[in-house]
């Protein structure tokens, strides 16, 4: 079992089928790295082994401070792994969305940072998978298209029953 935390952009995957891969999603739409180190303790089971984060986007949506960014995303997978010192994590990227236009440098910078910093277990960079291209994106140039979750799926799911296996 896979558990999704994070913001609107897994809140509103609803992962097909497939495979041998189940998911549960408690990602919660407009969610900010402070708001997964205030709730994580109440929302996370402690059962969860392999957990998939996807947070911080909205966080620049309300410019916040890049380190603080990237100090309270450490501190979520921190919090994750006492919450269950076992728990399996996967960071994925934040997306360079055609609403973001403007921060793309920003962006890169938190997620090498992060991804250097935690040496997870497991990184999704999504901006390999997806680009920029509004084709991608709904008419917010934020969320997905249901086109897009199938691309992501498709490129993702081998990796993510590979690591499940691992484990």
């Amino acid at each position: 079992m896979i558990t999704l935390i994070g913001s609107s952009i897994f809140e509103q995957w609803k992962p097909t089928p497939k495979l041998e891969l189940k998911f549960i999603n408690l990602a919660v739409g407009g969610s900010t790295t402070s708001f997964w180190l205030k709730n994580l303790n109440m929302i996370l089971p402690s059962s969860s082994s392999h957990i998939a984060f996807y947070c911080g986007s909205n966080d620049i949506n309300e410019n916040i401070n890049k380190d603080k960014i990237i100090s309270q995303t450490i501190q979520c997978f921190r919090l994750i792994k006492e919450i269950n010192i076992n728990s399996e994590i996967a960071l994925f990227s934040i997306m360079k969305a055609p609403q973001k236009k403007n921060s793309f440098k920003l962006i890169d910078h938190i997620n090498q940072t992060i991804h250097k910093e935690l040496k997870t277990n497991l990184y999704i960079d999504l901006n390999s998978i997806i680009n920029s291209e509004h084709h991608w994106y709904q008419e917010d140039l934020l969320h997905l298209k249901e086109k897009t979750y199938q691309e992501i799926e498709k490129n993702v799911y081998p990796i993510l029953q590979n690591w499940q296996q691992k484990t």
